[in-house]
């Protein structure tokens, strides 16, 4: 079950970015993964499951809680949609990971493999969401969503004032 928080920050102006840039201070020993899309930024920590496909695009490999899982590639785009309908992964946000030589290898165009993997998408075990003012938080536990939400008023600055409303909501 997802267990969700709804936090209200009033940010002053920069207090956002001041705000995210703390959380992510705070994340720095773990995995996470960051991107802006306006007016969001969405930040997601840990790793519920991964696809990664290997820098020449031949191999995927599946990871999650029960190990993982290699296969031949024969489509990229094949490849992501087993991932996108596999239990852990359905109904979920999904952060991915391009490759620098991606486009070439869509293309058929030859290219150095080199070693960064061509492709990986990632689940993360929590979330949050900050957009105009408002923190959405998303864990596992009640536990784990009560800690994200203190690490996100630790990580604000003094003058920003704080309420929460909204209480543990389950997310089907």
């Amino acid at each position: 079950m997802k267990i969700s928080e709804f936090l209200h920050l009033a940010f002053t102006r920069g207090t956002m970015a001041t705000t995210i840039s703390g959380v992510l201070r705070q994340f720095a020993e773990e995995e996470c993964y960051v991107y802006e899309r306006q007016p969001c930024w969405y930040l997601g920590k840990g790793c519920q499951a991964r696809l990664h496909i290997n820098a020449d695009g031949t191999q995927a490999t599946f990871i999650d809680d029960a190990g993982e899982q290699k296969w031949a590639v024969d489509s990229i785009a094949d490849c992501a949609r087993r991932f996108m309908a596999h239990p852990q992964v359905k109904g979920r946000r999904v952060y991915g990971q391009v490759g620098f030589n991606f486009a070439a290898h869509a293309r058929g165009i030859a290219f150095n493999a080199g070693e960064w993997p061509l492709l990986t998408l990632t689940v993360p075990r929590e979330e949050l969401i900050f957009e105009k003012g408002n923190v959405t938080v998303y864990a596992d536990s009640a536990d784990g969503c009560r800690r994200l939400c203190e690490w996100v008023k630790e990580a604000g600055t003094d003058d920003a004032e704080r309420t929460t409303g909204g209480g543990y909501r389950p997310q089907w």
